[in-house]
């Protein structure tokens, strides 16, 4: 979704809450959070993160205290002060996007031909997707806990580089099941002709293709 776009030439009430990497029990604290602040909203979710239970190995970094800080502050009690406390790369980093839109970090990256060239090389991947029965179960959990609140839980998978989704074995086994239910409401987003300049890498689009995607998904 590009946020930017949504906001002011859609005119959408959007907040953009996601970030790589965001685990399933972060998802759960946000989803649970908007829930008991919110009502008649409709709550955008990609499937695939439900599948995520680590922390990102890449955030210990910007929990960590912050160089500079430390450079300006060199042999000062800076740590007894209350503000001071709040050093560390994730907090400082919240505040200096606080005004900031995500046209600030899109992605604005094109698949390479060495990588486009790769992906018809790559074995066939019988993993990803692949936790059906968990998966479905915490969409379960999560359209009954915004059911209770009045909100709706509307879940999409992201798209996929096409060379690359017919690698992945278990795609249209997700599908057949997610459809079959008739519990969710889902869009899968592999259905939209997305060119090849509109993906960054085989798993991200760009921010080409992001006024495409979020066409569709403010339209559904």
């Amino acid at each position: 979704m590009n946020e930017q776009y949504a906001t002011q030439s859609r005119h959408a009430d959007l907040i953009n809450l996601g970030f790589n990497g965001m685990n399933y029990q972060t998802i759960k604290a946000l989803i649970n959070d908007i829930n008991a602040k919110q009502s008649n909203a409709n709550l955008l979710i990609e499937i695939t993160s439900l599948l995520e239970d680590k922390e990102d190995d890449n955030y210990a970094y910007y929990m960590g205290n912050s160089p500079f800080m430390h450079v300006q502050y060199k042999n000062t009690k800076y740590e007894y002060l209350h503000l001071m406390r709040l050093n560390n790369e994730l907090f400082l980093r919240n505040i200096y996007y606080l005004r900031k839109s995500d046209a600030d970090w899109v992605n604005k990256y094109t698949i390479s031909e060495n990588l486009i060239e790769e992906t018809r090389t790559l074995a066939l991947n019988d993993t990803t997707l692949g936790n059906r029965p968990l998966l479905i179960e915490r969409m379960q959990n999560i359209v009954a806990t915004c059911n209770q609140h009045n909100n709706k839980a509307v879940f999409f998978l992201a798209p996929y580089y096409p060379e690359y989704l017919k690698k992945l074995t278990q795609y249209p086994a997700l599908i057949d099941t997610i459809q079959s239910l008739h519990t969710f409401t889902f869009h899968d987003l592999n259905t939209l002709q997305i060119p090849t300049n509109g993906f960054s890498d085989r798993i991200h689009t760009n921010v080409t293709s992001s006024l495409q995607i979020s066409d569709y998904l403010l339209s559904h």
